[in-house]
């Protein structure tokens, strides 16, 4: 399983230890936001999770003088509820979730809290929460990535490079996402070879509209078929150039 970098893990630290942090000025607290969901019969349900804790620290590790938070394990899955597993909480809920972690960092003397979303369905109560609030809880700058739109753009120019169709590359748990978990925890994937999924790409909007289970039988929208641990590589950079280059222009 990728290795993360355990000294900025906020939840690995004393306090005292998390304080000398601070002094030594790291300013910045960032949060992933996953999600517990269904992900195909290959994929595990804390995909989305586990790409929050690894991204995260990533971005983190880019930044400079940042910790990271534990990743928010359950976002807003209501597409996937009839997929045995799968766990979902409310926009509101969520945007409470993060307002209130915010006002407790708030406390301590953090400048930047970020937000970094590894599921669709939290990117739009994320901004929706960035506008309500301004862009700052307390004292504190909330600095959020949600252009989704943006990171299926660099994710289909990479696809394209590797000869994959937008289609096959897929919005859930297709060539892309099943690329990035072989590079990142292979032990988890269930099987060897993968069933196809939905190949009609659908947006965001249109899957929690009409739910997964109606466009996908299996849960896959995407063919998962020519998936690599070394296209998983790319792909995860995407994600993380995506992220990093927005964060070091909005710090």
């Amino acid at each position: 399983m990728y290795k993360l970098n355990t000294s900025i893990l906020l939840d690995h630290l004393t306090w005292p230890q998390v304080e000398k942090k601070i002094n030594e000025g790291y300013k910045n607290i960032l949060l992933g936001v996953g999600s517990t969901e269904q992900h195909g019969p290959h994929l595990p349900l804390f995909t989305d999770a586990f790409c929050g804790d690894v991204i995260g620290n990533a971005v983190s590790e880019n930044i400079g003088k940042t910790l990271q938070a534990p990743t928010i394990r359950v976002g807003c899955s209501s597409a996937h509820l009839g997929f045995p597993g799968t766990m979902s909480i409310s926009a509101q809920t969520l945007k409470k979730l993060i307002l209130e972690y915010g006002e407790s960092l708030s406390l301590t003397p953090f400048k930047n809290f970020i937000i970094v979303p590894t599921h669709g369905g939290n990117f739009k109560p994320i901004l929706d929460l960035l506008e309500e609030t301004g862009g700052k809880i307390n004292k504190l700058k909330l600095i959020a990535y949600t252009d989704f739109e943006e990171l299926m753009v660099r994710f289909h120019e990479a696809s394209q490079k590797f000869k994959i169709s937008r289609e096959d590359a897929g919005l859930h748990a297709g060539e892309i996402e099943t690329s990035i978990m072989l590079y990142l925890s292979k032990e988890f994937i269930q099987g060897k070879t993968f069933e196809k999924g939905t190949l009609n790409f659908s947006t965001v909007e249109e899957v929690y509209k009409k739910g997964t289970r109606s466009l996908s039988k299996n849960g896959i929208l995407g063919n998962p078929k020519t998936a690599t641990a070394e296209k998983g590589k790319v792909y995860l950079q995407c994600y993380v150039d995506a992220v990093t280059q927005y964060l070091k222009k909005n710090l």
